[in-house]
């Protein structure tokens, strides 16, 4: 087994670690991201860290990375150009949508559907039905289907389509003959089919999964077919795999085929490195908080597993699909700081982002941002920032943080304290809300700090909230980019099984389950892994009879019989009281979805290393003045070099540790031990 690398691309650097044969860090580095060829770093990043490694190109045996392409062509809006073929007479389903509006009382209300996917003279009615028990009531016009392929592709230049038939989910007969008519006839056009994208009830939901994957298909296969080919020409034997949105991994051809199941793979990368860390510390419940140059992603980790959602958002349109649990908000590096009308300092959303950046990054930036106040405060070393990618100018920090400061009538280093304190009250309220919302007390978890800007904020984020605990890995500002070589490879697949739970087959179940692991077990084979070695776990869906919304529910192992019926109602009951606050165990429940998920554990990453420093006389750099306080005013800060901290250090706050990839601050009235495994454990009075 050769060399394997993981690859994350931020909005300003792309994150590159690289393993040994023994799952240990060979080396890691960080180059600048390309935002209009998101490859060339990619490829860039290969060849320093094989240059960094002194390895050869024929070394490399597999690179993992977490693919921002598909979201990026959302949010940019450029997919492909689509086509839709639906059941006829049901042409406005992805135009009507649910009718929901996120500002009620926003007069001027703006469509909360993706329009922009397919405007409604490119959703073409096919003449076909199947009934709601799955019984065909029409049979499929197959003249039609080729009549309104040929006008989408004549007449409007669709490069994809896809087909989103009534109750296709219950008999999908008909959308895998009009898939192969269109394979015949029109073999350059891209289909997506939602019996396979997403074979559940609720049409808009469904079309709307569908449209979204066929929308990213061409793009998605295009820049994982170039990559491909780039590191193939490196290492014929090279694997590329792609991470998904739920946190596992498979290769890029099934992720070409199935783009929609990347999407929101970035913030995925980071939470599975912090279970990772976690475990080397000895912390199984964390909040993890990835602080990058533009947003705070924060998820939470319980008994050692993150919490995954059935369902998120893509952009603003709820997207049915199994996600790691991330809530996101505007708070980052980058984050703007601004007057509002009312004369009062706010902070964000606004990013100055990768480019220009912010005011230091001296590349045309002029806002004040988080960076530029880091800088003024002390906690940076303009000299050691980004792997040495980049050098700050403080001074471009001071000018840009004084237009502000002269407005408010306050002096430079009074407004880069406030915005740093606006920021972390912004980011802690987030933290509570995802916590508290999903009936977790945060008091009882640890805080761990990654990405860039993690390790600066998280003692004082843990003392905000109330952990007793911040944790800070070895390689905080790369984690994205060793999580993913950690990651299994996953095949999720699922269907509707609408049951009250009184009423319930087992046999029936148990068959569904069965489907459901053979087309996984498939996708499986696909990647070149035995199933049979993988790992099992099955899913129910489940809510009360009068409700809407749905809990996940783990099924136990072994064939399902009348005892598994009763501890699947009993699991959902307890878990309804934990995430609601109560439970109705009287009230009849009802199943909804079944799902099957199979990994397959490929890697062993070291979280952490064995350290070896002389000590904390020996890794100390010249002090630093560093702002805290205005009572205490800019203050001598002891500064360490943190990989030469050996095991068993004590640091009392105030300080800062510095390392390549980030810088974490240590504040007045905490302590830090570095454990065994070169973990930086924060101590921290939860006093207000």
């Amino acid at each position: 087994m050769g060399m394997t690398i993981g690859i994350d691309i931020g909005g300003t650097f792309t994150d590159v670690v690289a393993l040994d044969v023994d799952g240990n860090v060979a080396s890691f580095t960080k180059v600048p991201s390309t935002p209009s060829d998101p490859g060339l770093a990619v490829v860039s990043g290969v060849e320093k860290i094989l240059e960094l490694s002194n390895a050869r190109t024929s070394d490399l045996d597999r690179v993992v990375h977490s693919s921002t392409v598909s979201l990026n062509a959302i949010i940019e809006r450029k997919g492909a150009k689509l086509g839709i073929l639906c059941t006829d007479g049901f042409g406005d389903i992805l135009i009507i949508g649910r009718q929901k509006r996120t500002d009620m009382y926003d007069l001027f209300l703006d469509p909360e559907t993706p329009q922009f996917l397919c405007p409604r003279e490119r959703v073409m009615g096919i003449k076909e039905r199947v009934g709601s028990q799955g019984e065909v009531v029409e049979p499929l016009d197959e003249a039609s289907v080729v009549e309104a392929v040929s006008r989408l592709v004549n007449d409007h230049g669709v490069a994809s389509i896809a087909v989103c038939y009534l109750f296709s989910y219950l008999n999908p007969a008909h959308e895998l003959a009009t898939r192969d008519l269109i394979a015949r006839n029109f073999p350059d056009v891209s289909v997506s089919i939602s019996c396979e994208v997403d074979p559940q009830m609720r049409e808009y939901e469904r079309m709307l999964m569908t449209a979204f994957d066929a929308y990213l298909k061409p793009v998605a296969r295009k820049y994982l077919t170039n990559l491909a080919d780039s590191l193939g020409r490196k290492s014929e034997d090279c694997q590329l795999q792609i991470m998904q949105s739920r946190g596992g991994i498979m290769g890029w051809r099934q992720a070409a085929s199935h783009p929609i199941t990347t999407a929101l793979s970035g913030p995925a990368a980071g939470v599975i490195g912090g279970v990772g860390s976690g475990q080397s510390a000895g912390f199984s419940n964390l909040i993890t908080v990835d602080i990058g140059g533009t947003s705070c992603d924060i998820a939470i980790i319980t008994e050692g597993k993150p919490l995954i959602a059935a369902e998120g958002k893509l952009d603003r349109y709820p997207l049915r699909q199994q996600m790691i649990d991330v809530s996101c908000i505007g708070a980052g590096g980058g984050s703007i700081a601004w007057i509002d009308g009312g004369g009062a300092l706010k902070v964000g959303p606004q990013s100055a982002g990768a480019f220009p950046g912010p005011a230091c990054y001296d590349r045309g930036g002029s806002e004040p941002t988080i960076t530029d106040a880091s800088v003024v405060l002390g906690y940076l070393d303009p000299a050691n920032f980004g792997c040495g990618e980049l050098t700050l100018n403080p001074e471009l920090s001071h000018a840009a943080i004084t237009k502000v400061a002269s407005r408010l009538d306050m002096d430079v280093p009074e407004l880069a304290l406030g915005m740093h304190r606006i920021l972390n009250a912004m980011m802690a309220d987030a933290i509570k809300l995802a916590s508290v919302n999903r009936g977790f007390d945060p008091r009882k978890f640890a805080l761990l700090g990654l990405g860039g800007g993690g390790p600066v904020h998280a003692g004082m984020l843990a003392k905000i909230i109330g952990c007793a605990h911040a944790l800070v890995p070895p390689l905080p500002g790369v984690l994205c980019a060793n999580g993913l070589l950690a990651a299994d490879v996953e095949h999720e697949q699922s269907r509707t099984f609408l049951k009250d739970a009184n009423g319930v087959d087992p046999e029936e179940m148990e068959r569904l389950f069965n489907e459901l692991h053979v087309s996984c077990a498939e996708r499986m084979r696909l990647d070149g892994l035995d199933p049979a070695k993988a790992t099992v776990t099955r899913w129910i869906e489940a809510r009360y009879a009068s409700q809407s919304y749905d809990l996940q529910i783990e099924v136990p192992s072994g064939p399902v019989s009348s005892d598994t019926i009763e501890i699947l109602k009993t699991r959902f009951h307890d878990q309804h009281e934990r995430v609601y606050g109560h439970a109705q165990r009287a009230q009849r429940v009802r199943f909804v979805t079944t799902r099957v998920v199979l990994s397959f554990s490929i890697a062993n990453p070291r979280f952490g290393s064995i350290v070896g420093g002389r000590g904390k006389d020996e890794a100390r750099k010249p002090d630093r003045q560093a702002l805290f306080d205005l009572d205490r005013g800019y203050e001598a800060t002891p500064v360490y070099d943190r990989q030469r901290l050996r095991a068993g250090e004590v640091i009392d706050g105030p300080a800062i540790l510095e390392q390549p990839d980030t810088t974490t601050v240590l504040y007045p009235g905490q302590t830090a031990r570095i454990d065994e495994r070169g973990n930086l454990v924060i101590s921290t009075s939860t006093s207000s």
